[in-house]
């Protein structure tokens, strides 16, 4: 039996997109965990809870061009 240990970085999607963002926040209502500022870039993430609705949403956005 294959053993494979879940990390919380699994359990997570970073999202560095701000068009994503406001995809999933505004129109989907998936709303972040937190977010915070890149290290070495200065640049804003958002972290959301991967799970069957963050991925379909995340596939409607890329069907959809809203980027």
């Amino acid at each position: 039996m294959e053993n494979k240990t879940t990390t919380l970085r699994d359990k997570m999607f970073f999202c560095y997109d701000k068009n994503l963002k406001n995809f999933l926040e505004n129109y989907k209502r998936i709303g972040s965990v937190m977010s915070a500022n890149h290290l070495k870039t200065g640049n804003r993430f958002w972290v959301f809870e991967q799970n069957e609705e963050l991925t379909m949403a995340i596939r409607e956005f890329k069907s959809q061009q809203f980027n």
